[in-house]
């Protein structure tokens, strides 16, 4: 499923925006961090919390030949990174939302965040973007493709359809038997032999 979905992405010879629907456990990661690498250009990666975007640093430098130097962060507790304008940033939408005053270093990088032109933006819990705070992140970053990752598409505000013109359309959702069944296969193997 992780193929399929990137291949409705990459259809067409070019990397289309939207979202892919995984179930927990399903790679949603791992799919990120293939779609970031073909694409090949600066990535922003948005979270949700400052736990995520350590999560997010460990999948990419798990899953890519990225040095650890170009995979950087900036959250609360400060920056790191070296090259982080032509690798990954991975970050929180509430750093990039948050309208209040600022340390003055924390603002010269968010300034250079908005003045980049990046490649890919992430969007991971896609679904908490239709959220008034969170979709001004949107209309302040400048990306050629924009990816929603998400086990969970649902809101309770009715705001889910806000989705589509924001990141684009629900490019993949697989289907969640084939996964449980993964799941579960997992599992016995983790019984049988002790470790995956």
């Amino acid at each position: 499923y992780q193929e399929k979905s990137l291949a409705k992405m990459f259809g067409n010879g070019r990397a289309r925006s939207g979202v892919i629907v995984l179930p927990c456990g399903a790679g949603k990661s791992l799919t990120g961090v293939t779609a970031a690498c073909t694409i090949g250009k600066p990535t922003l990666c948005l979270c949700t919390s400052s736990v995520s975007v350590e999560q997010w640093r460990y999948q990419f430098s798990l899953w890519s030949t990225k040095p650890r130097d170009q995979i950087g962060r900036f959250a609360a507790g400060g920056e790191k990174g070296k090259n982080i304008f032509g690798g990954v940033l991975v970050t929180t939408y509430s750093m990039i939302a948050h309208g209040g005053k600022r340390a003055v270093e924390t603002q010269k990088m968010l300034d250079r965040i908005k003045d980049t032109e990046w490649g890919l933006i992430l969007l991971d819990e896609v679904h908490v973007v239709p959220a008034n705070m969170f979709r001004k992140v949107l209309g302040v970053i400048k990306a050629h493709c924009k990816l929603g990752l998400t086990a969970t598409l649902l809101r309770e505000d009715q705001k889910i359809g806000d989705i589509n013109f924001l990141i684009g359309p629900k490019l993949y959702e697989a289907n969640c038997w084939i996964c449980n069944e993964l799941v579960i296969l997992q599992l016995c193997i983790v019984r049988r032999f002790g470790a995956l």
